[in-house]
């Protein structure tokens, strides 16, 4: 029968040479309990060892011996002197050690009352060849694990992986994942149903955190949220990024406001890439950070404009403490874009939807737009090109039918009015209603009162004339006022011109021209200035006034044609006084031009 006892010998049993003891307690007697020594040394030696319970000699408290072997250790079949160390200080155990208890249930088992203190070794599952190795720190008396550190090796289809935990409250696995490693960490014991809040390397590269990470929480500290926390609150030095879906559903990065201790700021040293919109709900600065938003180097975006909430965009370069910007871009709120300060744009400019490279070929080019309206003088160094054709002012009328290419005259009863005019060489011939001036002056700023008319007084305009059959017009030739209303004719004598042909009409061309029923029934053609079409028509003479009947046999005596034409021609416009000493300077000065050929 084997015995439960404490062994204390007062003797010390010491061999030069090397042996191995096994120990066998039997119940010889009440009193007795024999330990049976074998001794198995390199000449066959039993040593026997009898020990009497209770000691006669008192209780021996001490057992020394060099080393030490129990069991098969070397598991060669056999208990013999090879099972035990040849270096001394050696104790070797063939199964289990249990220290405080009678059943160790792994190599060493050290227990204590209701807790087991270590567990060497673990369990195995033969028929998975799964389970848990190296140290169990402890079981609690209702049979959980209070282990501290435990290594685990498990099957997972083709790959067996080891992993080490350390568990119950601290809830960290190393070598988590089953083909990459890395590490866990929980809230509890995975072994008890405890939530992974933390992992590094696990399955990838990857670092995840299951709730809110806090970083740095001693000085500066960062949250990193799922859900906008108000951490900063009101310190200096906190900082937060939520990916928040709750309340603001964005990502939200609130920085710290050691700056100042007023204005959180969040600043991106090198570069910041935006695929897509940026919104910002108030000011901006873009620049360097070191300087406040009166001094140099900074673009400052804002919201809130003197007493308003329009929004403004200031660049502040090299200016002073007392100067707020030097160039500020204002959106009144009424989609208004007003510039403070000067600017200068070093390529082309297209504005009211048109290209800035919409320019004519050969033409540098700055600004395109439709229309420019300047509010005081325009001063350039070169030249200003158009076009148009002429340079006209602006008058008033109070006849609002009339047309491009009639004659006018000045308004005798309104100041600074102009009539149709209806006398042959008038001498209140002020110009031609223009087609298509390049300058025209005197324009009001507002609305007219009345339909203002471009007046041509210089320039090549194209102009209504009248002329009869077998008439030829040339080039060079003076025209003025005629007896019908608007149009132009021949000079004839002395009084004004209004200007000088610049084309020529065949009157073999006038021949073959369109009928129409009068001067009023004419439907002249689309022009652009140039006076391409030169149109011609034939006016019968029936359809004229009797007025215009009188004139025409005063101004062309003996004319019986049906016809007359009416017609555009273009004319270099610029009214002037012509008469007999006029004709006669001509005259010598032509004289003078034969005789120097």
């Amino acid at each position: 029968m084997e015995l439960v006892c404490d062994v204390f010998l007062a003797n010390s049993l010491q061999k030069e040479k090397g042996f191995s003891c096994r120990v066998l307690l039997l119940s010889l007697s009440f009193l007795s309990v024999v330990f049976i020594p074998f001794l198995n040394m390199a000449y066959a030696e039993d040593m026997t060892i009898t020990t009497y319970y209770p000691s006669p000699n008192g209780t021996y408290d001490a057992l020394s011996v060099k080393r030490l072997s129990v069991g098969d250790t070397n598991a060669d079949g056999s208990i013999n002197a090879s099972d035990v160390s040849a270096t001394s200080g050696y104790l070797l155990v063939s199964d289990k050690l249990g220290i405080g208890t009678a059943t160790p249930n792994a190599t060493l088992h050290i227990a204590n009352g209701s807790w087991q203190a270590i567990n060497l070794g673990g369990t195995v599952d033969p028929s998975t060849d799964q389970g848990i190795r190296g140290i169990t720190w402890g079981y609690r008396s209702d049979g959980n694990p209070y282990y501290i550190i435990r290594t685990q090796y498990k099957n997972y289809g083709s790959y067996t992986y080891n992993r080490l935990q350390l568990n119950w409250h601290t809830g960290i696995e190393i070598g988590a994942h089953y083909q990459y490693g890395g590490t866990r960490f929980f809230d509890n014991s995975p072994g008890i149903g405890g939530t992974q809040i933390f992992s590094v390397g696990d399955g990838d590269s990857d670092i995840r955190a299951a709730y809110d990470l806090y970083v740095n929480t001693a000085a500066n500290p960062l949250l990193f949220s799922s859900g906008w926390q108000n951490f900063p609150g009101g310190a200096n030095n906190r900082a937060e990024i939520s990916n928040d879906t709750g309340t603001y559903k964005t990502l939200m990065i609130i920085g710290n406001k050691s700056n100042d201790g007023s204005t959180r700021r969040v600043s991106v040293w090198d570069k910041l890439e935006v695929n897509g919109t940026a919104a910002v709900s108030n000011g901006l600065t873009i620049g360097t950070s070191s300087y406040g938003n009166d001094q140099g180097g900074n673009i400052e975006l804002g919201n809130s404009y003197g007493s308003s909430t329009s929004p403004y965009m200031d660049f502040h370069y090299g200016v002073g403490s007392g100067q707020d910007y030097n160039v500020r871009l204002w959106n009144n709120g009424n989609g208004l874009l007003t510039l403070y300060g000067r600017g200068t744009v070093s390529g082309r400019l297209g504005t009211y939807n048109y290209s800035p490279d919409d320019v004519p070929s050969g033409w540098g080019g700055g600004l395109t737009t439709w229309d420019v309206c300047a509010r005081a003088s325009i001063r350039y160094t070169s030249s200003i090109s158009g076009g148009g054709w002429d340079l006209a002012e602006e008058y008033e009328s109070k006849d609002t039918t009339l047309k491009p290419g009639e004659i006018v005259s000045i308004d005798n009863k309104n100041d600074n009015f102009v009539v149709r005019t209806d006398k042959p060489a008038d001498a209140a011939m002020l110009g031609v209603v223009s087609t298509r001036p390049s300058v025209l002056m005197g324009v009001e700023w507002d609305d007219p009162k009345y339909g203002n008319l471009p007046i041509a007084i210089i320039g090549r305009v194209p102009v209504r004339v009248m002329f009869i059959e077998g008439e030829r017009i040339d080039r060079g030739e003076m025209f003025t006022s005629s007896f019908l209303p608007g149009y132009a004719m021949k000079v004839t004598g002395a009084g004004m011109v209004v200007g000088k042909t610049l084309q020529a009409v065949d009157s073999a061309f006038a021949v073959n021209a369109p009928v129409v029923k009068s001067l009023s029934s004419i439907k002249w053609p689309d022009d652009d200035g140039s006076n391409k079409a030169k149109p011609v028509f034939r006016v019968p003479v029936s359809s004229l006034a009797p007025a215009e009947k009188e004139a025409l046999a005063f101004y062309y005596p003996g004319y019986k044609g049906k016809y007359i034409y009416a017609g555009k021609i273009m004319l270099f416009v610029g009214v002037y006084y012509f008469g007999p000493d006029a004709a006669s300077l001509e005259k010598r000065i032509e004289a003078l031009e034969k005789k120097l050929k």
